[in-house]
């Protein structure tokens, strides 16, 4: 489906499952694509000390802001992924929600444990949403003996495989082929990659110019003491 409109995708999945189904199934698809998606970039951002550096060459603070904005926004979107289906008199879009339009009841009952699953491995990054990222709790924000849980990347990547799984496993149900998804855009890595060589080109260049105008102006002291 790599060559398909956003549409096209839609109506596939509207006639692999259904109206309903077909369409949580899309939402929820595109937004385990875009959580990988901004996972995989801030992973490739940061990936060696060199990389690191010539970020905080061109602009820590500003790089910093970005980095805790990715993270963030990554703990955000895969918190949503394992909310309640309804919380009180409002419904959320969440793996829960699958359940509801699953009619097999063997089918609902391997796709809850996935979920489960899921939620077990996502459950330490929502408390980061809930005191931290969509609210500001109290004891954590001044009480400096309240931390949250910890997370890594190994963490974080059993978390979005874990989700995965869930939308990989239901088509598998549905169709009876099993795929492997490719979460991750493959120019994903290619953009960061261009991205880092510009920042260096623009680095190289504005220290060339530096160095130069250093240059002029120890030429011209040397000439007016002459």
């Amino acid at each position: 489906m790599a060559f398909m409109s956003s549409t096209d995708v839609k109506d596939h999945f509207v006639n692999v499952f259904g109206p309903e189904l077909g369409s949580k199934y899309h939402s929820l698809h595109n937004q385990v694509i875009h959580v990988h998606m901004n996972w995989a970039m801030i992973v490739e951002l940061t990936k060696d000390q060199e990389r690191r550096s010539l970020l905080h060459s061109t602009g820590r603070h500003f790089f910093f802001e970005v980095h805790r904005a990715f993270v963030n926004d990554v703990l955000l979107r895969l918190s949503r992924l394992t909310d309640p289906a309804r919380q009180g008199q409002h419904d959320n879009l969440s793996l829960w929600a699958l359940l509801d339009d699953i009619c097999d009841p063997c089918i609902k009952s391997r796709i809850r444990k996935l979920i489960e699953d899921v939620e077990g491995k996502i459950r330490p990054l929502k408390q980061h949403r809930d005191k931290r990222i969509a609210h500001f709790d109290l004891d954590v924000a001044l009480d400096p003996n309240v931390t949250l849980p910890p997370f890594n990347d190994h963490s974080v990547d059993e978390a979005l495989s874990a989700a995965g799984d869930v939308l990989e496993r239901l088509q598998e149900e549905y169709t009876g082929t099993s795929r492997i998804q490719m979460w991750v855009p493959i120019d994903t890595e290619q953009n960061i990659e261009q991205f880092l060589h510009y920042l260096k080109v623009g680095l190289d260049q504005s220290k060339a110019r530096r160095d130069k105008l250093l240059a002029r102006r120890q030429g011209t002291g040397r000439s007016t003491q002459n």
